[in-house]
């Protein structure tokens, strides 16, 4: 990963999408970016979507430069003059309107609120001034790295609405035994030893449980260095089912004492992630500090 952790590396025409569940105006992305081979043309890396027609996207010539695009690489609308460097992380935030007149397509770079590139004008190329989904797609012939991505609704509450800056994400891993252990454990001698792998090992280890209301939560490792902002905690399992009916599940944080619970995740047969955002601390609904983070525990509870 850029500072800690793992990445996701992409070779040549490799897509990384994100469906939405609902169609937005404006979305703002942000994503730490290292190009080891740029592409011999203008190609795309992000592109934001309406059913499987592209809006707009960001794109990136074969010297480097940025820039924004309505449908296709071919359709520019503004060049970035800062052209980036082969091997070099960078961390991109981009903010698109999607719109007639009154489109807007923004790229800030390294959490500078300058934006080094900035369009006003026509976004859209469908009949709708929204989008259903984005992807990252690595430009032909090259090779690109994505880490900390972050994804906001600018519809939503702040500070998770608009730029962020350059963030980093942390994962916490469980290493003690939480304040519930009502799940079974298989194939360890303890609950959190049988989902602390990385990566998971699925069936060789994990807990299990099918009775509603059983809970399950495990104290997890410190954060690392000094953080000045905690912007949001995520708790996220990998869970499948082993029955053929219908079987939920939501994921649980535990923070001073108060239990807070996601929402209810209907589970497949195959093994899927799960994870629900907790922008506030349930201890008292008030940002998280570093030292709350720390103490927390995390898990799920049978629905």
């Amino acid at each position: 990963g850029r500072i800690s952790g793992f990445a996701a590396a992409m070779s040549a025409s490799a897509v990384l999408a994100r469906s939405l569940s609902a169609s937005i105006a404006t979305i703002v992305i942000g994503f730490s970016y290292k190009s080891t081979a740029f592409s011999t043309a203008n190609d795309a890396i992000v592109e934001f979507r309406d059913t499987g027609t592209a809006q707009c996207g960001l794109g990136i010539t074969s010297g480097g430069l940025l820039f924004a695009f309505r449908s296709t690489v071919g359709t520019i609308l503004a060049t970035a003059s800062q052209a980036l460097t082969l091997g070099v992380e960078y961390f991109i935030e981009v903010k698109a309107t999607i719109a007639d007149a009154g489109g807007l397509f923004e790229v800030r770079l390294n959490g500078d609120t300058t934006p080094i590139l900035s369009f006003t004008g026509d976004t859209k190329q469908t009949a709708n001034a929204s989008l259903n989904e984005y992807r990252f797609t690595t430009p032909t012939g090259g090779q690109m790295t994505l880490d900390d991505h972050y994804a906001l609704d600018t519809s939503g509450g702040a500070p998770l609405n608009d730029y962020l800056g350059d963030v980093h994400f942390q994962t916490l891993f469980p290493n003690g035994a939480g304040n519930y252990t009502q799940w079974t454990p298989n194939g360890a001698a303890s609950n959190f030893q049988c989902v602390d792998e990385v990566p998971p090992n699925d069936d060789t280890d994990y807990v299990s449980s099918n009775t509603a209301g059983q809970k399950d939560t495990y104290a997890l490792q410190n954060t690392t260095g000094t953080l000045s902002t905690v912007y949001t905690v995520v708790a996220r399992a990998l869970a499948r089912k082993t029955t053929g009916s219908l079987e939920q599940f939501r994921n649980l944080i535990r923070s001073g004492g108060v239990d807070s619970a996601g929402a209810n995740k209907t589970l497949t047969t195959a093994y899927l992630y799960y994870a629900h955002n907790y922008p506030l601390n349930p201890n008292g609904s008030v940002a998280w500090t570093q030292a709350a983070v720390d103490a927390l525990e995390a898990g799920q509870e049978v629905v």
